[in-house]
């Protein structure tokens, strides 16, 4: 009788070990569904204790691991998973967890290029296009872009503690945005997330795109809810937002995920809904946000996760005018949407801004510009570093301005990246298109000219005067060669430059340094000679060719016959004595005069341009009023010359 007790005993034992073991399990599946995702992780780890874990259950702890954003973990997870022989189900969303955990616990690049080969032959050609195609765009090596972008982001001060994100601007400035933060006098808690509910916030827009904290209001009412993604239609004075479904003021589940919809009127005097409609009408057991309305095209693009769709969530357009919807809903493709979650639309100037966590960004949510043409999409392109980090990175707004300059946009995007001051922050960013720069310098020399040969030297001239300007005239900058006779200077590429090099006691020179076609940034090599010819000068009120001027003349016309393409322009002077007007018909005068005695020898007039100055550029102090010498002003009746060679005819 004992025995048999004793048998009993040992049956119920393990029986009860059974049952609890059992209960155990049901309770860490009921988790996993319910999204209590710690308690999941608790559960199955104690499960695992005791016995290995099957398949399906290394899956949801590795899923639960990523949902809390423990990537370390959720990485060996998805690595036990595939060591069990569960090659994650074969199904695409979990691979991308997969790759996603090992960018963000920052796993090797090796790592990663061996899980993305073995799934390749299961993606699908457009998937395949998407990721070679940034693959190209990071790695190709001439797409050489002749402008550079740079963002300026920073962290506005209406963050809080907890998750903030998505801005709306409506015409008086007043700000709207998406916010968990806690405040118990309105706010609940949701406990099985252990998150409180989102809500929508309002203030008002400073003039530098910050956000005035101390009018910070709460804009939605208090509610078993959450309500975010808010988004103003200028066009129809319309306002959009998602919100989730309740029943029995309690969320509403399908399927183990929350669902929510759209939510839209117009606004009255105080920014409320004069009357709420939804999109849609009726729930679905499916969710629709992220509203965003073009009024170019009066598409309303959205996310959801309807059936259809390629996978996770997909971005979405429906045709809407002011009385309503007037299409059914478009997916935007597969050039765009993919197997993981594509949200977070907006558009900017015929380009489509969404967020993806898709395998081929930097981890987590990156954001995308896909370009618009002919009502198609592109294949995408992954936003600057700037921009994208390895957290998410998502709700990206280009905020149109009155005077919108092409080369600088602003706006907004909300981030949980490191060194913000809670899990999502709002950052303003200006975005700068800056043409690229490269470095033109070398060296003003000298090259002597005489009746016998033209010689270049390699001797310096330091302190020239170099005057750069565009070919159309406009002055660029000036700049002085140093005491060894360098120059240096970063000039755009794109266009074609005028290099004007001066200095006493030489003839100045002009030549051009060719940018426009630079497809490159090498830096360009260019040596400047000055001459040394002339000037000539005149007898007081006289235009005669002087014996000391002919011997002068001589060498620019040697200069010329070497050069016969090259021309020569004739800047004449004269001194401050007598009147203005008279002087500056002396000045052309004595130009003419020189151009004469040039023909004289054989030199075509097309080849000779002419300027007079008149008194205008008074070498000295000798201006009109002040006494001086013959010999002073004398330094004041010259006539210069400057060589221009062919290319700058």
């Amino acid at each position: 009788m004992k025995r048999n007790l004793k048998l009993m005993f040992v049956l119920l034992s393990f029986s009860f070990v059974i049952q609890s073991q059992t209960r155990i399990e049901v309770r860490a599946a009921k988790a996993y569904k319910q999204k209590n995702y710690t308690e999941a992780i608790e559960k199955y780890n104690a499960i695992s204790t005791e016995k290995q874990l099957t398949s399906k259950q290394l899956l949801n702890l590795a899923n639960s691991y990523y949902k809390i954003r423990d990537y370390n973990n959720a990485a060996k997870g998805y690595m036990s998973c595939i060591s069990n022989g569960n090659t994650l189900s074969l199904r695409l969303p979990a691979y991308n967890n997969y790759l996603q955990s090992l960018k963000l616990s920052n796993s090797d690049e090796d790592s990663i290029t061996s899980v993305i080969n073995t799934i390749s032959s299961i993606l699908s050609q457009e998937v395949t296009k998407r990721y070679d195609f940034i693959k190209e765009e990071r790695t190709k090596e001439n797409p050489f872009s002749k402008t550079i972008t740079s963002y300026e982001i920073k962290n506005l001060d209406i963050n809080s503690k907890k998750s903030d994100f998505g801005v709306a601007i409506l015409p008086d400035s007043t700000v709207m945005f998406s916010s968990s933060r806690e405040d118990k006098s309105y706010n609940y808690i949701y406990k099985k997330i252990k998150q409180p509910f989102i809500n929508i916030y309002k203030a008002k827009l400073k003039n530098d795109n910050s956000i005035d904290t101390l009018t910070l209001d709460k804009y939605t009412k208090s509610s078993m809810m959450h309500t975010s993604s808010p988004f103003y239609d200028s066009l129809y004075n319309r306002f959009f937002y998602t919100q989730s479904h309740k029943e029995k003021n309690k969320l509403k589940f399908k399927n183990s995920k929350s669902n929510f919809r759209i939510v839209f009127g117009f606004l009255d005097a105080n920014k409320q809904l004069k009357k709420v409609n939804y999109y849609p009408e009726k729930t679905d057991g499916y969710s629709y946000g992220h509203p965003f309305f073009d009024k170019k095209t009066k598409r309303l693009y959205f996310t959801s996760d309807m059936p259809g769709g390629f996978g996770g969530t997909d971005i979405y357009y429906i045709l809407m005018n002011k009385e309503g919807f007037i299409s059914d809903p478009v997916n935007l493709g597969e050039k765009v949407n993919s197997f993981a979650n594509e949200m977070f639309p907006s558009t900017f100037d015929n380009r489509l801004y969404f967020s993806s966590d898709l395998f081929i960004g930097k981890g987590g949510l990156d954001v995308y510009s896909s370009g618009i043409k002919n009502n198609k999409f592109e294949y995408p392109l992954r936003l600057n570093d700037s921009i994208n980090s390895s957290a998410d990175d998502f709700d990206y707004k280009i905020v149109p301005q009155q005077d919108q300059d092409k080369q600088k946009k602003r706006g907004y995007i909300s981030s949980n990246r490191k060194g913000g001051k809670g899990s999502d922050d709002i950052y303003s960013f200006t975005e700068y298109k800056k043409i690229k720069q490269v470095k033109v310098s070398g060296f003003i020399l000298q090259k002597i000219i005489d009746s016998i040969k033209i010689q270049k030297t390699s001797i310096t001239i330091p302190k020239a005067t170099i005057t750069i300007s565009k070919k159309e005239g406009k002055i660029i900058d000036t700049i002085a060669s140093n005491k060894q006779g360098k120059y240096s200077i970063e000039l755009p590429i794109g266009s074609d430059y005028v290099f004007k090099v001066d200095k006493k006691g030489y003839d100045g020179t002009l030549d051009t340094v060719n940018l426009t076609n630079k497809d490159d940034l090498t830096p360009v090599s260019k040596d400047f000679h000055l001459i040394k010819i002339g000037p000539i000068t005149f007898e007081y009120d006289d235009t005669t060719i002087t014996e000391p001027a002919k011997k002068l003349l001589k060498l620019v016309t040697d200069y010329l016959k070497k050069y016969p393409e090259d021309k020569v322009k004739l800047e004449s002077h004269a001194d401050a004595r007598g009147r203005t007007a008279y002087n500056d018909t002396l000045s052309i005068k004595r130009a003419e005069s020189v151009k004469e005695y040039l023909k004289s020898e054989k030199v075509n007039s097309d080849r000779i341009e002419i300027k007079g100055f008149g008194e205008q550029e008074i070498k000295n102090d000798c201006i009109d009023g002040v006494k001086c010498s013959d010999k002073d002003h004398k330094e004041n009746r010259k006539t210069y010359f400057i060589f221009i060679p062919n290319d700058l005819k």
